[in-house]
Formats: structure tokens, sequence, C-alpha cells
């Protein structure tokens, strides 16, 4: 798989625990402060707006020694409160019992170092679309944890200029953790739909020989025979779509992972049925980026969020499967 990036930062994970990666295009507009195994710290530009904040990308220690030290290492870098922050990823902290389901009680004394920088800082929780917890013991029934343990923050100035902004928990089959999509544009605006012949398409049951139908029966008399022609095949394509809905793998994903989530949720036991969606997943998967394997980079960028689950799924699993390292940037701590 590719993913066309002309910078990028990896910071390696210490044993199966935690590794970081960044990925940009505008050299102008990101800056690579620092970087240590628990955070990359960078200078974010909106030059459309002029506008400048430090963004953390974070992985803080499940040890809470080490955890109370990483947390005070923030408090302290901004002694004057003045700059504007922002800080998202996994704090293996909560802040609150409702963060939390399953398990031993929670304890407040065991979160202080988190709730003790959100005060400090002054920072306000992002909130999140999507289900309540991004982590997960992956056990059954009683014995089933759930935790919100990754999350955004930021302070009232950086909200007061990004007030559209969410962090949305997307359902990973495999892994013990969500996805978060911190998407800083959010909009209900629905994109307006290119017709295009997907190729996946072509390969099912039925869609070859409805445009041929399509193609051979159409006889146009006028100038402009091939327009209509065109025109006609378009709508036997997209009529023979919507009784062909897998076709969309997409909405496949998204169907297979609420139907995931629920058996999470759920706590159901059934190992096989989950084993079974998560094969058809992985198919849909791959399906998905033939798909935008086929879009040009332009495209890519211009439609934005309607391919950014799947493109933030990708980054992941190249950094899993280790695919290589790129340039390094900025300085370690």
């Amino acid at each position: 798989m590719e993913v066309e990036f002309k910078c990028m930062l990896f910071v390696d994970p210490v044993g199966l625990a935690g590794g970081l990666a960044i990925f940009w295009n505008d050299p102008i507009g990101v800056q690579v402060v620092k970087y240590a195994p628990f955070c990359i710290e960078l200078k974010l530009y909106n030059q459309h707006i002029n506008y400048e904040w430090r963004h953390f990308c974070l992985y803080i220690d499940c040890v809470q020694s080490r955890r109370i030290v990483q947390f005070q290492h923030f408090v302290n870098r901004f002694p004057s409160r003045r700059e504007d922050v922002v800080f998202i990823g996994d704090f293996n902290a909560l802040t609150s019992s409702i963060e939390k389901q399953g398990g031993n009680q929670w304890v407040s004394s065991r979160n202080d170092e988190l709730i003790k920088l959100v005060e400090e800082l002054k920072l306000e929780d992002l909130g999140f679309m999507g289900h309540q917890f991004t982590w997960s013991n992956k056990r059954e029934g009683r014995n089933l944890i759930q935790a919100r343990l990754d999350k955004g923050f930021a302070n009232q100035q950086w909200l007061l200029k990004y007030p559209g902004a969410v962090v949305k928990h997307i359902f990973l089959p495999g892994s013990d953790h969500a996805l978060l999509l911190f998407d800083t544009s959010f909009s209900q605006r629905k994109p307006k739909q290119i017709f295009r012949v997907d190729n996946r398409s072509l390969e099912m049951e039925g869609c070859r020989e409805a445009i041929r139908d399509a193609w051979n029966t159409f006889r146009p008399t006028h100038c402009h025979s091939m327009a209509s022609k065109l025109k006609h095949t378009q709508k036997a394509i997209l009529k023979w779509r919507k009784v062909h809905p897998k076709c969309n793998s997409k909405k496949e994903i998204d169907r297979i992972s609420r139907m995931l989530e629920r058996l999470v949720e759920e706590g159901n036991p059934d190992q096989s049925l989950r084993r079974n969606l998560e094969k058809e997943l992985e198919s849909h998967y791959k399906n998905e980026e033939e798909f935008w394997r086929t879009r040009s980079h332009i495209e890519w960028l211009a439609l934005g969020d309607r391919n950014m689950a799947y493109f933030h799924a990708i980054l992941l699993l190249l950094r899993l499967s280790e695919l290589g390292h790129g340039g390094s940037h900025g300085r370690e701590w």
C-alpha cells in the first residue's frame, strides 16, 4: 500500500507499547519542535487565518510513576499559560468515573496527574463522536473492561478559533484501542457526488451484463448519440447498484464495524462470528484501498473527510507493518 506524503516522522515503540508517527505535506504549516517516546510536539500554522498553536501527539505511560513525570513536563512547559495548545492521544488516565465501565472501581488519586494538567493549563475536553469508550480488554461478559483512555484537550483560546472541531472514535478490528480522527473543520454538509465506474463492481455478478444490455439496447438517432448512450448506461449502472449494495465497500465497512462494535459492547461470546466478520471486513478494506488507489492526488485532497476514516486506518497499519522509516525532523528530548 502507498501513501504519498512529503514529510514524516517516526518515534519507535518501546517493546510492544507506544510508538508515534506523523505524516504531512505542508513544510510551512507544520514544524516539529521536539519529540520523545511519549510525545511529539508540533507548531502548526494556519495561513488562511494567520493563526499558530502548539499541538502535542501523546502516548502517556501506563506506569503511574512515569506518567506523573510526563504530565508534569507539560505543566512546566507553559509557565505563562499564554500559548494556544492542543493535546491528543492515549493518556492512559481518566478524568471521571463515567470514563470507565467494568473492573475495579475508579479511584481519582490514580488519575490526579491528568486532572492537575487539565486544571493548570485550563484545558477543555474536546468531547467525541462514536462509541463512548476507546479501549477494551477484549474479554467477555463480566470480565469485560472498557475505558476512554484516548481523547483530546484544548484551551479556550484555541476553541474560539475552531469551534466546530470534533474527535471521532473509529472502531478498528483487531486492536484494543479505537482510532481518533481529529477534525478541525467538521461540517454537516454533504459533499457533491460524482459518478464513476468502480472497477470493484465490474467483478460482481450481473454488473457487466447490465452495462452490456444498456449499451446495446439504446438506439439514439440525434447528433448527441454518444453522450445520450453514456447517460443511459450510467442510469443502468446506478439502478444495478441499488439492488447490489455490497459493491460499496465503504458502506460495508461501516455496517460490519457497527456489528463488531455491538458484539464488543454486549460481550458476545461468539468468537467464530467475530472472526468471520473481521475476515469479511479485511476483504472490504482491500477493496476500499483499490478504490482509492484509482483516485488522483488532487481528488484525494479535495474529497477531505469522505476518505479520512479509511485513510487513518491505513496510516496505523503502515506503522504496525514497519514498512520503512522516512526522514527525521526536529530534535529529541
